[in-house]
């Protein structure tokens, strides 16, 4: 088996937000991080679970951190650490991909409260409209659900009728899987005890409970790379060779087969003959006598 990890530090307004970390895994075709290219991010391979951190690490360090007056280490980006492991079955040929996604997406801000200027202003900025996207996924996701629960028969033609907003960030496109895919996902969310904050955390719980209505179920991907394809179209040729040389070995016998009937038919007939003529003589000495 083989491991791949990847640690991309979001650059603001790179995508979803919330109230912390998520994550999923699901199983699938062999892929760096399931067909998406990350710009700028790292991908290693690793052998060991304490290479995976050093990998974590490294995107933690580059992730972007500054002073508010709300946190002396406000996230100021999204992150993103994805875990890929791949194992490879000789005997069938195949291979089987799964990946888990550990992803902080840092949290709203109140502009009034952290008195975020500049540069840290457009960042909140950007940190919020992401977190906006996430929150129409969310919404639209959970408004899937009701339809399956209530539209009956047709539940399944008018969910798909809803759309859900997956590109409107990059971070919502990345964990598409996660949310609305065939994964295993878990949402923390975390929320202040302050009572000035009450908002904020009452926003938070909501967002919480409208995300505990998506329901997502793990499933197995069978895919066949070109390599396997090969492998396996090279099987079905020599099947096809070997039945076709047994085809041809029976067609073979079955014409000496024939053959030899013929010739034992033949050989009867002349035995037949024979002993005919022998009686007609015999029949014929017997009435001269």
């Amino acid at each position: 088996a083989a491991a791949a990890a990847a640690a991309a530090a979001g650059a603001p307004g790179g995508g979803g937000g919330g109230g912390g970390p998520a994550q999923g895994g699901g199983r699938g075709g062999c892929g760096g991080t399931g067909g998406l290219a990350i710009l700028g991010a790292t991908e290693r391979e690793v052998s060991s679970a304490a290479e995976a951190i050093d990998v974590l690490q490294l995107g933690s360090r580059n992730r972007v951190t500054a002073a508010t007056n709300a946190n002396l280490h406000s996230s100021r980006s999204h992150a993103i650490f994805i875990l890929t492991v791949v194992s490879y079955d000789a005997g069938t040929r195949s291979h089987t991909a799964a990946q888990m996604y550990l992803c902080d997406l840092a949290g709203s801000e109140k502009v009034s409260k952290t008195a975020a200027e500049g540069e840290r202003l457009h960042e909140a900025q950007d940190i919020n409209k992401s977190l906006l996207a996430l929150g129409q996924v969310i919404q639209a996701l959970a408004e899937q659900r009701r339809v399956m629960r209530t539209a009956g028969a047709g539940a399944a033609a008018a969910a798909a009728r809803v759309h859900v907003p997956y590109r409107d960030s990059k971070l919502t496109r990345l964990l598409q899987n996660a949310f609305g895919g065939d994964s295993r996902t878990s949402l923390i969310i975390c929320c202040s005890p302050t009572p000035a904050d009450a908002n904020e955390t009452l926003s938070t719980l909501r967002f919480g409970d409208r995300t505990s209505e998506i329901m997502t179920k793990p499933e197995v991907r069978e895919e066949v790379d070109a390599e396997e394809l090969r492998a396996l179209l090279g099987e079905a040729r020599q099947v096809r060779d070997v039945e076709r040389a047994l085809r041809m070995a029976l067609q073979n016998e079955l014409r000496v087969a024939r053959m030899q009937l013929a010739e034992q038919a033949r050989l009867l007939d002349q035995v037949a003959g024979g002993a005919a003529v022998d009686a007609a003589a015999a029949t014929t000495a017997a009435a001269a006598a």
